[in-house]
């Protein structure tokens, strides 16, 4: 073999012996790797299994009992006095305030003046109308003799049809003119008499919006004055829906008003006949009975018992403890350490308290944790 050849041939074999020992190299790199990573898979599975020994342990969870009576409060209403009758007075005129002397506190009759605009154009438009009635008068009066005369002619064939009807359109046309100057001083009568703004009713001046020398006007209405009456209150309470069908027309309930807790009573006078969709509560009105404490005043807060007419039967829940799936409510109840669920028929009360109708028991110990709960785990009940 040359030497050149024999030369090439130890170079190659070189080479291939340097590769061989990188393959290994490498191998052996890799496996190192290989080995925490198992290690560490083993033990990512063996804390995987932790909860599955600790799923087997009870679960910690409040559990409460249905109250047979309403929980603090929920029998009370909060809503504020109001008169029966009150009425901000404006102008029925456009003119200028010439008298306005009652003030806001001020006591005022039925019908009594309280304020009079200035109404001398209205005055000059009355005496015209009574000018024109006059003159009217007059037309229609000679009208009348003028279709006598003609029907005696017509009678005697002294006078032609066509003639007669002229005059007998004649006194239609003065009758007409006549009628409507009637109007114009009824027209003007009225607007005198809208220049002056009296009381609706017996009470007291609550707010004065204007003063004399102001001007107001029909359109926009001006408001001049606010009148109430303080003698004739009532309660008008927003009472939750599952409440009313038990109260009746005519009940009689305590309550207490704000800042000086004055007891009174009202008497039920009107039940609501639509629910409010965002509150699920229903207008009720109530009068505030004779004798009326004098410290009552109309805006005053107060708290009306519903106590007194017996509506409050049934088991009550705080809202925590009921759940709702599929268009259902239900609840989950102790049973031998574990979770049952249960059915329930409810109606809303306030925010925080829910009544239920069927379902559960007085008895019953009812899960009321927010947490994920599941029918058949295992719990460890905590008085709340």
């Amino acid at each position: 073999m040359a030497p050149k050849e024999t030369a090439s041939l130890f170079h190659d074999t070189r080479v291939l012996v340097i590769i061989m020992k990188l393959r290994e190299i490498l191998f052996l790199g890799a496996m190192a790797a290989l080995v925490p990573f198992a290690v560490g898979c083993e033990n990512h599975g063996a804390k995987a299994a932790l909860p599955s020994v600790a799923s087997a342990q009870p679960v910690p969870v409040r559990v409460v009992k249905p109250e047979t009576q309403s929980l603090s409060g929920e029998s009370r209403v909060t809503s504020s006095l109001r008169s029966k009758s009150e009425a901000i007075l404006s102008a029925k005129y456009t003119g200028t305030i010439i008298f306005l002397e009652v003030q806001v506190g001020d006591r005022v009759k039925a019908g009594q003046a309280l304020v009079r605009l200035d109404a001398s154009m209205a005055a000059i438009a009355l005496q015209n109308a009574k000018a024109a009635d006059r003159l009217a008068q007059a037309n229609l009066a000679n009208a009348k003799t003028e279709l006598e005369r003609a029907k005696a002619l017509r009678e005697q064939g002294a006078l032609s049809d066509a003639n007669f009807d002229k005059l007998n359109m004649a006194h239609d046309i003065a009758s007409a003119q006549a009628d409507q100057a009637k109007a114009a001083i009824r027209m003007a009568s009225q607007q005198i008499s809208d220049a002056t703004i009296v009381a609706p009713f017996a009470g007291v001046v609550s707010a004065r919006f204007r003063n004399p020398g102001d001007t107001v006007s029909l359109m926009p209405p001006t408001p001049v004055l606010s009148l109430v009456d303080p003698d004739h209150l009532e309660v008008k309470m927003a009472v939750p829906e599952a409440l009313v069908p038990r109260l009746r027309v005519g009940d009689v309930l305590g309550a207490t008003a704000s800042p000086l807790d004055t007891a009174f009573q009202v008497r039920v006078s009107a039940l609501g006949a639509t629910v409010d969709p965002m509150t699920r509560t229903v207008e009720v009105l109530a009068d505030v009975m004779e004798p009326m404490d004098p410290n009552l005043k109309p805006g005053a807060l107060a708290t009306v018992d519903l106590a007194g007419s017996k509506v409050l039967a049934g088991l009550y829940l705080p809202s925590a403890a009921v759940h709702k799936a599929d268009g259902q409510s239900f609840v989950y109840v102790v049973k031998e350490g574990k979770l049952q669920r249960k059915q329930v028929v409810i109606a809303p009360i306030r925010p925080g308290t829910i009544l239920v109708t069927d379902g559960l028991r007085s008895d019953d110990q009812v899960a009321l944790d927010m947490v994920e709960l599941a029918e058949g785990q295992t719990v460890r009940p905590l008085s709340n």
